[in-house]
């Protein structure tokens, strides 16, 4: 390897060091490296040599991340669980204390300490973002009145698509609300009620949206019976029922839901969930290639399961959290 040294005379080259490959390349570089690449140029790093195929980055599962509980001396365990290796890896952070998991979205977990604070958190990098923030002292408060007098829920949602925030009634199937935040606007859409099978007395049935591509989507879960997933057609203001999530995964639970592609052991064209559904076994996912459940790799023993949501974690060649 050779390079040049400019001086008041000349310019001449000098060697700085002995030619070496790029597979000596330490890890720490190369791990910097990586971190830095498009998906494209990651898989073209990892064809130059052999050392090199280790550290393609792939696209990583959403991980279940459940509600932080006391760990002992050193404050609150954050659990995780991912479904694509079947494992569960835990954090311990003390920042987290008397603290409740509300959304997420590309990493970031929005939590709140009681009622009144709210705050950012990722649990991958450790950063924070208190609320408000941009030099804003205090909350804004926009208050709108609905005319049917609905009530909207947050709990599964709002799910962010397009610019816009979207959730649904909390009593109705008909009712969809969207919220502007550009231009500090909520609307009611006016879409009638997905073609759902009524259900009997001793049976629940849960919603969730989630954000695919660009669409959004409907999943109605009532175990034994099939998931039914819909999309809303914007164009024609109606749920029309997919028999096939064309490749996608989708990972539903009550705080957050998200949606995933070509990521590695997981099922694709599935649905993934929370938490258990029938005759005490702990997790299943729902394929719409074969109309069936299949049982989870691993899952949680306890009988209460805590609550959780999915948290998309950055791509990585390595664990981020020591393996529980």
């Amino acid at each position: 390897m050779t390079g040049r040294i400019r001086t008041n005379e000349t310019e001449k080259p000098v060697r700085v060091d002995k030619l070496r490959p790029w597979s000596e390349l330490p890890t720490e570089l190369l791990e910097i490296i990586v971190s830095c690449l498009c998906d494209e140029d990651n898989v073209r790093l990892s064809c130059v040599c052999k050392n090199f195929r280790s550290f393609r980055a792939v696209n990583q599962s959403p991980w279940l991340m459940f509600s932080p509980a006391i760990g002992g001396r050193k404050g609150y365990i954050i659990k995780f669980f991912d479904p694509s290796q079947g494992k569960f890896y835990f954090d311990e952070n003390i920042k987290l204390s008397n603290t409740f998991f509300q959304c997420s979205k590309d990493g970031w977990v929005l939590f709140s300490i009681l009622v009144a604070k709210l705050f950012f958190f990722n649990p991958f990098t450790k950063s924070r973002i208190n609320l408000p923030f941009h030099g804003d002292a205090d909350w804004t408060i926009l208050k709108y009145q609905n005319t049917d007098g609905a009530l909207f829920k947050c709990g599964d949602g709002p799910v962010f698509c397009n610019g816009l925030f979207y959730c649904l009634s909390e009593f109705s199937d008909n009712l969809v609300g969207t919220f502007d935040p550009q231009n500090h606007t909520w609307s009611i859409l006016p879409v009638p009620s997905p073609n759902i099978p009524f259900l009997s007395l001793d049976q629940r049935r849960a919603k969730h949206l989630v954000e695919s591509k660009g669409k959004l989507l409907l999943v109605c879960i009532s175990y034994p019976e099939n998931p039914i997933v819909f999309r809303l057609d914007l164009t024609k203001m109606k749920w029309v029922e997919m028999d096939s999530l064309n490749g996608v995964t989708v990972f539903v639970s009550s705080l957050s839901s998200v949606s995933a592609t070509d990521v590695p052991n997981v099922s694709r064209n599935s649905i993934y969930f929370s938490k258990n559904r029938f005759r005490g076994k702990s997790s299943y996912f729902y394929s719409l290639d074969d109309c069936k459940y299949h049982p989870a790799k691993q899952w949680h023993e306890a009988r209460k399961i805590p609550k959780a949501g999915w948290v998309q974690p950055p791509k990585m060649t390595h664990p981020l959290f020591e393996e529980l």
